[in-house]
């Protein structure tokens, strides 16, 4: 429809039964995974050309990149103008301040909206209110299966 347009992308798929998540990469940063409250990496996945682009690279392949989560696990997938941006001719926002900050909302334990929404604070913040790219984020948690509650104990008859 609109000839040499692109855009990036990362898709994935979590099983909230199993916390199986499954993505491919088409462009953007890695993912930066958060275990027991700290930033332990990112999550490798080799990226494939942005969508509408794949034609530039006919040997290029696409991979689904698969990890298991651990209960409580948290995944922030983001878009690099969130890192790149800053002021005018300052230092960028960075993925170390990101991960800091990260680590700091599950220290204090916020949720993934409030940290969400801390973290776009932040970065509007450190671009002076000025952002030159787009700038998004998906936190999400996998939690675990919930536990099966015990069956109800069978009242003391009397008789």
């Amino acid at each position: 429809t609109f000839p040499g347009d692109f855009a990036t992308a990362q898709v994935g798929q979590l099983s909230t039964v199993t916390g199986q998540l499954s993505w491919v990469n088409a462009g953007h940063p890695l993912p930066l995974l958060v275990r027991d409250g700290v930033v332990v990496g990112e999550l490798s996945c080799p990226p494939r050309p942005p969508v509408g682009l794949h034609h530039l690279d006919a040997a290029a392949t696409t991979t689904v990149d698969t990890v298991q989560l651990q209960r409580t696990d948290r995944v922030l997938f983001y878009t690099d103008g969130l890192v790149e941006g800053g002021r005018r001719g300052g230092a960028r926002f960075g993925v170390e301040r990101l991960a800091d900050l990260l680590t700091r909302a599950h220290a204090e334990g916020l949720g993934c909206a409030e940290t969400i929404r801390q973290l776009g604070h932040k970065v509007l913040e450190h671009a002076d209110y000025e952002l030159h790219d787009d700038a998004t984020m998906l936190l999400v948690e996998w939690r675990g299966v919930p536990p099966v509650p015990p069956p109800p104990e069978e009242p003391d008859v009397i008789r």
